[in-house]
Formats: C-alpha cells, structure tokens, sequence
C-alpha cells in the first residue's frame, strides 16, 4: 500500500488547488455571449425544450440537458450554473494524472511515476484549463469526456477485457454527445487501435485478429448509443456544422504567427520555457526511457505505444487540425483545441521530472508567475451586468424591456434577468435579425406588445437599430431616462469601427394616457396623465 503522504497528499494539495482555482471570480463574472446562449438554451424546465433549442444549433445535448436539470434544482445563479463545469474541471485534473500514471509513469526507467504529478499540476495551473472549467459551457466537459475516453483506451490496448472495452464504448458515446470535434479523438484512436497496436518482434506481448475485432465491436456500440443523436445532426445540423466556425469571436488562421499564439494559450507558461519541456518530455518518454524496444510499427510495447498515444493526441492532433483549418471550414480556436491541453501537459511533466531538482522547481516558479499571476485574458467579456443596473435603477414591474444587442441577446436577458426578476417581461430581437435565417423587421414583431405597454426599456449595442429610432420618432412615445453604460476595458477598442460600440445605450420610453375624466384638485389643476 502507498505511503499516504508520499503518494496521496501531493495530489489532494493539487486537486485542492485545482478547485480554489476554478472557484475563483465565478459568482461575480458576468456572462458572455456564448454563456448567454447557453443559459437561454436551458431556459425552460422540460427537456424536449432544451432539445428543440440545442438542435437548431451546432451542439449536442449532454451538458444542456444536464446543467439544465441541476438548475431546476440549484437555481439560476452563476455559481450554480457554472458548478458543474467546475466540477468536471477538478475531475480532468484527477483524469490527468490517472493517464500520466498508466502511460509515462510506468516507463522503464525508476522514478518517472512523478511525470503524473508534473502533468497533473501543470494542468491545474493552465489558464485556459481553468477558464474553460468556469464557463457555462461544455468545453469543460469536452476536455473531461476525451481524458475518460483516452484512459479507458490505453488500457484497453494493454489488455482488451470485456468490462474495459464496454467503458470504452460508453466513453465515445459520451465524449460525442459533448461537443463533436470527439471525431477527431476517435479517428485517432481508430489510427493507432487499427495500425499501431501490433505487438513485438518476440511476441512477448501479441494481439491477434481477435482482439483488434473487439476494438471494432466497442466502436460499433458506441455507434449504437450514439444513433438517435446522429438522425438530428443529419437531420438540423449538418449544414451548420459544415461552414465551421470561420469569423467567430476567438479564432485562428493556420500562419506560424496564429499558431503560436494558439500553443501559448494551450500550453501556459513563458512559450520558449514549456516548448523545450515538451522537447526534452518527448524524447526521454519516447526515446531514451525505452528498454528493448524499436521504434517502428511492428515493435512496440504497450507502455511505449500509450505514450506515443498521448504525443499523438496533442502534437499529432495539433497538426492535424491545423491542416484542416485550411480549408474554408475552419476549425480553430482556443475553446476548439482545449481538449489538446491535457497530452501537451502530460509531455511536459515528463521533462520536467528529466530536469535536477533545483532547475526543476525554479522553472516551474516561472510557469506559475506567468500562468497564475499574469494570465492571458482567454475571452472578452462585455459588461452586461452593468448595463443590467442601469435597467434595475428604474425599472417598474409590468415594464417591456426589448434588447437590440443581436447575438449579446441572450447574455444581456440573463443578466437583466438577475438584476430585475425571473418573470420580467424581455424581449429579444435576435430571433428576427440573426443570420442563419431570414431576416424579419422587428418593430412589426412587438407591435402588439409596444401597443399594450405604458414603459418601455430599449437596450442598444452594436447592432443597427430599428426599435430604438421607431419609438424616438413616435410622438405618443418619449424618452424620459438616457443612459451610457462603459462596455468595459476587455471590449474597448474590439469595435472602434463600430459608431458607439464603445457604450452600451439604455432608453425608458413612456407614453402618456389621457384620461377622458382627469381628476381635479380645485380649482388649480387637473390630472390628465
């Protein structure tokens, strides 16, 4: 049995820290776009609503429906809605070192059960691991879903029992129904699974036809489970999926430039510092750590053939990806290829246990220096919530708030929908002026709305305005409170070409009624409104 404070401490004190990181801002941020739409997604308690929304999208439904549910039962705050994906944030930590001990940490060399430990820590720290453990959003538990998934097959390839392959199976499915890019994890796993499982020249550790057969019946379950979701993806989401992501807020274009700063962001640290751990990680795993083993298709053992896995899955996957990214599908970007980030750490820590001890801990002061304490700022967010006050300090139930914020809809109804009551009354105008269908003016759409209020909020931001000037040009109609809200330092300057991008514009608009019998108050005034 292992020693508790030799094996077992060090790894609380990292998944301790794992999950102080990851709890860190997450109930006073402000939503962003992206989250927005999820929340909106999850907005109703019954789960063939969230369906029905997920699947005009380009999502699968498995963090949907789950976060869902829990809100039903934890509530709407955002520290309720982003717990889960904290907590399968702290659970990657856990998976990493669990692949870390199974492929490097069994190396033949003494000692490089440690390589887990590095990779795991590494891990934690990361800033776009922690961030993307923060979102309400299934990267998160993408990233968990392919750790799961790659544990599950590395030992499958050591020895393909029927329980092991029965999780396998289970793993893809579940790693599919999270985001689709798991594609990419299992025409990996097909590759080595199919072509690099081959046994060695001594036939001291074999595979036969039988067991590569077993292999193809877990991909063929997996298939089986994943079925009912495919008919919906042929069926609403195909032509979505096919244009990509080209434009998107946060992507990537495949020049070294680009690619670079896409690696900085997977990889943390100072980018020279962690590129040559990964240099010195591959070659002592790969090459120097190997007993009786040559590198070819042909001989490898299994210690030897996960490793390769887990530099397949990040470097490999990496070049891959940026390949594709060619095309005019592109499929680049830090949310995209965070599930990367695991293997890349994991390489890492195997050149970090290669280094003495005092290099050792001095270069990972420098990566926590410049992971934890300067972090790069992952993705802007806009001050919704501060805009949201602006709304609150005014605001009367019964009024209409309508928002032309295009797609910050859905972030600026959550957050209005903290700041005032869950039953307000808030109207997007999204649904009529996106660009995935045809477009619709939107004043016609809330005419029988803006003819039953007496006080209408408009919230303005970047987008061409309709309802806005409709009610400055309606006599009956007239602006009583103006305001400008700062959209805040992470956007300032993101839209300059945008005229007034920089403020997020908030219009109360009231209409008089005219009483056919005012009351009068003697003989000084009547009351007519």
């Amino acid at each position: 049995m292992r020693p508790f404070r030799e094996y077992y401490l060090p790894i609380i004190i990292v998944l301790l820290i794992a999950a102080g990181l990851r709890l860190s801002g997450t109930a006073t941020r402000p939503v962003w776009t992206d989250e927005g739409w999820s929340t909106w997604a999850m907005s109703e308690p019954t789960v063939s609503a969230i369906i029905d929304k997920v699947s005009t999208d380009r999502h699968p439904p498995l963090f949907f429906l789950s976060v869902g549910l829990w809100s039903r039962v934890a509530g709407e705050s955002r520290i309720a809605m982003r717990l889960p994906s904290i907590l399968m944030g702290v659970l990657t930590v856990a998976l990493v070192y669990r692949i870390g001990d199974d492929t490097f940490g069994r190396a033949a060399k003494p000692g490089r059960e440690d390589v887990a430990w590095y990779g795991m820590l590494v891990f934690a720290l990361l800033p776009a691991a922690v961030y993307y453990s923060q979102e309400i959003r299934h990267f998160g538990w993408f990233v968990a879903t392919v750790c799961a998934s790659s544990l599950v097959f590395v030992r499958v390839l050591r020895k393909p029992t029927l329980k092991r392959l029965a999780l396998y199976a289970i793993s893809v499915a579940l790693m599919m129904y999270t985001l689709y890019f798991g594609v990419w994890v299992v025409m990996l796993q097909v590759f080595v699974g199919l072509v690099m499982w081959r046994g060695d020249s001594r036939r001291e550790w074999r595979v036969t036809w039988r067991d590569r057969a077993k292999l193809v019946g877990a991909w063929a379950g997996a298939l089986v489970l994943y079925i009912p979701w495919l008919v919906i993806v042929l069926l609403y989401q195909w032509d979505i999926l096919t244009a990509g992501i080209r434009a998107a807020p946060g992507t990537f274009d495949s020049t070294p430039p680009q690619l670079a700063e896409l690696l900085r962001l997977l990889m943390g640290g100072g980018f020279a510092l962690t590129v040559g751990l990964y240099v010195v990680g591959f070659w002592g795993a790969l090459v120097s750590d190997r007993t009786d083993v040559t590198l070819g298709l042909r001989f490898a053992n299994p210690i030897w053939l996960s490793g390769l896995y887990v530099v397949l899955w990040g470097f490999g996957l990496f070049v891959l990806l940026a390949l594709v990214n060619l095309s005019p599908t592109e499929v680049l970007s830090a949310r995209t290829a965070i599930f990367l980030s695991p293997a890349f750490m994991l390489v890492i820590g195997a050149g970090i246990v290669r280094l003495r001890t005092g290099v050792r801990w001095s270069l990972l002061a420098g990566f926590i220096a410049t992971s934890v304490l300067l972090p790069p700022l992952i993705q802007p967010r806009l001050a919704y919530d501060v805009a949201a006050e602006a709304v609150a300090q005014g605001y009367s139930p019964g009024d209409l708030v309508v928002l032309e914020t295009v797609w910050d809809d859905n972030a600026f109804r959550y957050e209005l929908r903290r700041a005032l009551s869950n039953d307000a009354n808030i109207r997007r105008t999204l649904p009529w002026v996106n660009n995935r269908d045809p477009y619709q003016p939107p004043v016609p759409q809330l005419q029988p709305e803006i003819d039953a209020a007496r006080r209408i909020w408009v919230v303005q931001w970047n987008s061409f305005p309709e309802v806005l000037p409709y009610l400055y040009d309606t006599p009956e109609w007239e602006a009583v409170i103006e305001r400008q809200t700062f959209v805040g330092e992470q956007y300032a300057g993101l839209f300059r070409d945008v005229g007034g991008a920089d403020n997020v514009q908030v219009v109360l608009f009231t209409r008089a009624v005219v009483s056919d019998s005012p009351p009068v108050f003697g003989d000084q005034f009547a009351l007519a409104d």
